[in-house]
């Protein structure tokens, strides 16, 4: 009853009157004996009206002292902020805006620029008042063009209504610190890709006028650069710089490229050049060794390009080349002695190609089994049955009483692995590729045999790695390696499983071909090969006809390209046929590559084609695949053929704009 009578006689003033009056009129009109408590009310009225008035009078009175108080206390503030506050100093609400700040502020962050009730966010940007505090030390921003380290005072929590904050400029600092680090040294290797072949292509009277004129496009093309540049080699530079030109070279595109491209003719001229950078080391010599590592990551991928490395990995300029074949067999016969002294020194070994294995690598392994049974050790090719896009050519050799037991699952040949076990993987050479993760992990021996442009993910632990970019299939390496290895002979299945495989990736000698590829092709001849046989692996039935051609007439054109779409059951059912319909739309001329997005069981698969007018390789590196200039694919788990499609042309947009 107290409360209520409380909050009742502080209730507004002219309410309280209107309910006195109210009752005073009541009492008066209604009379018999209520005039007395009429003059009652009155009274109490009167008296009520007094009070409020003295409690009125006595509020404002409080409220006036407690103003002038205040104003004494912000003067002072004021007068003495600055050493109350020697650095900038700034209030933010909860609202996150701006309450005040003091002169140095004003003067020192804001440029004499008023900023009261602005948001905290138009000065720091991205930086999170809130997330600062005791515990999370300072957060660094910018403004005005300087720099400056924010400190919060008090703890983190977002409950409080009002924090300070206190600017520290940093610029000179941060400044410096750039400076160091675009100073930074960096490191080019540049190397001609087929000097000495160019050198062939032209008399003996033009060779020193052609020499001049290379190295005139080196110096013009880098040394605006700076730095000191080093010619170790006729084909070879080495050119020391700051790291703060590596961004202008990559605005350029490495122009350096294009100009060394053009002097002998185009894109399928003898003269390239390879670039390879490295920076962000601790010094010259690790920045030296990542120079050198992005330089031989260039010339895996078929030259013509420039690699950028450092800590966060590597990058890639130019490519658009299909590059040299190279002539000379030098490097094959050191090679091939190298490997067979390897299994010499092996207990056995395991032959193993990649996921989704096709002619070429089931054809690449059927060769080396021949090479290491030879040298007289037991070999076995690992294969997934299940998966394998050559299941015919593994079934017809399997029932040949030589092959019958070669043929193994990754999981039996896990049982046959020793700690003097060799592993021999080819056609590929990217670790997420190969056919068993578990069987090349186990093995502590390993060799590789690919011709894949050279991928970032490669494997770095092999004793010999064999990597041909510009032979036309793992199979052509194979069948070059085993004519310089002692006492190897192919017999007529194995010359024939080889020259399969080098019909498959050349399309039947239409493509990728040189004159080692022909070479290899005419030594399979002598071992006995009959090219009837190899082209059986490609007949097919009228269900199959009809599918493929199914899945070409519904291909769409895209900026010159074809892209097909092959969904449901059909795609897995028909996977080879899918696959080849990819390489009959390049016979349509008004495509300049191909593509073929289809549904596994696993996810989606994109295959690319092309002529050579177009790498397809840079087009699925994009992606997350990899390939060839001229053949390429990618995989995805766990996503849809429509995603996929996007994606894709994504892809194909990004390439075309860039090689405009």
């Amino acid at each position: 009853m107290k409360n209520k009578l409380f909050r009742f006689l502080n209730t507004d003033l002219i309410f309280q009157l209107c309910v006195y009056t109210a009752i005073c009129v009541a009492c008066y009109f209604l009379g018999g004996g209520f005039e007395k408590l009429f003059f009652i009310v009155l009274g109490v009225v009167l008296f009520g009206l007094l009070v409020q008035i003295l409690r009125k009078w006595a509020i404002s009175r409080n409220v006036v002292s407690k103003l002038k108080s205040l104003v004494r206390t912000l003067e002072t503030a004021e007068s003495g902020s600055d050493s109350m506050f020697p650095m900038p100093t700034v209030i933010v609400g909860k609202s996150g805006n701006i309450a005040w700040y003091n002169e140095l502020f004003f003067n020192n962050v804001l440029g004499g620029a008023d900023a009261m009730d602005s948001p905290s966010s138009a000065i720091t940007g991205e930086l999170d008042y809130r997330a600062l505090g005791v515990d999370a030390g300072a957060g660094e921003c910018s403004f005005g063009g300087r720099y400056y380290i924010v400190y919060a005072a008090g703890n983190n929590s977002r409950s409080e209504k009002m924090r300070a904050y206190y600017f520290s400029d940093i610029t000179e600092l941060k400044e410096t610190a750039i400076e160091y680090e675009l100073s930074r040294p960096a490191v080019a290797h540049i190397s001609f890709d087929s000097y000495n072949e160019l050198m062939k292509s032209v008399k003996d009277s033009e060779k020193t006028i052609l020499a001049g004129r290379m190295e005139l496009i080196v110096h013009e093309g880098l040394e605006k650069f700076g730095g000191a540049m080093l010619k170790t080699a006729p084909d070879h530079y080495v050119l020391v710089f700051e790291q703060r030109h590596i961004a202008e070279m990559k605005e350029t595109k490495f122009d350096l490229l294009d100009k060394t491209r053009e002097l002998a003719g185009g894109e399928n001229s003898l003269s390239t050049i390879s670039v390879g950078i490295g920076y962000g080391g601790d010094g010259f010599a690790a920045c030296d060794e990542m120079a050198v590592e992005a330089l031989d990551m260039a010339l895996g991928r078929g030259g013509d390009q420039a690699a950028i490395r450092n800590a966060d990995g590597f990058e890639f300029y130019g490519g658009k080349s299909r590059g040299v074949e190279k002539l000379t067999k030098v490097k094959t016969r050191v090679i091939a002695t190298e490997i067979q002294s390897v299994i010499s020194s092996s207990d056995n070994c395991l032959i193993m190609g990649h996921k989704y294995s096709d002619y070429d690598a089931i054809g690449s392994a059927i060769g080396m089994y021949r090479a290491c049974i030879s040298t007289g050790k037991q070999a076995h090719i690992v294969v997934d049955k299940s998966s394998t896009l050559a299941g015919d050519m593994v079934d017809t050799y399997g029932e040949m009483s030589e092959y019958r037991h070669v043929f193994v699952s990754p999981d039996r040949a896990e049982d046959m692995i020793t700690k003097n076990t060799l592993l021999i993987v080819v056609d590929a050479h990217l670790i997420e590729h190969i056919e068993s993760k578990r069987v090349y992990d186990a093995c502590e021996k390993v060799v590789v045999i690919d011709h894949h442009r050279k991928g970032v993910d490669y494997i770095d632990r092999a004793a010999v790695f064999c990597h041909e970019p510009f032979a036309s299939s793992a199979s052509e390496i194979v069948t070059e390696l085993v004519q310089y290895m002692n006492g190897v002979q192919l017999v007529k299945t194995d010359a024939e499983a080889l020259l399969t495989g080098i019909m498959l990736d050349t399309k039947k000698f239409s493509v990728r071909t040189g004159v080692r590829t022909f070479d290899a092709a005419a030594y399979l001849k002598k071992c006995g090969a009959d090219s009837s046989e190899a082209q059986k692996y490609f007949a097919k039935d009228m269900r199959e006809y009809k599918f493929m051609y199914e899945v070409i007439s519904n291909a769409k054109e895209y900026k010159g390209c074809a892209i097909a779409v092959c969904r449901g059951k059909r795609a897995a059912e028909y996977k080879v046929m899918a696959v080849q319909a990819t390489d009959e739309l390049l016979n349509i001329n008004e495509f300049k590559a191909s593509f073929l997005v289809y549904e596994e069981s696993y996810g989606v698969s994109v295959s690319a084609r092309s002529m050579g007018a177009i790498n397809v390789q840079i087009i699925m590196e994009k992606l997350g695949g990899g390939g060839h200039h001229t053949m390429a694919g990618a995989q995805f788990e766990n996503a849809s053929v429509d995603e996929i499609y996007e994606r894709l042309c994504d892809a194909v947009d990004d390439y075309m704009k860039s090689n405009k």
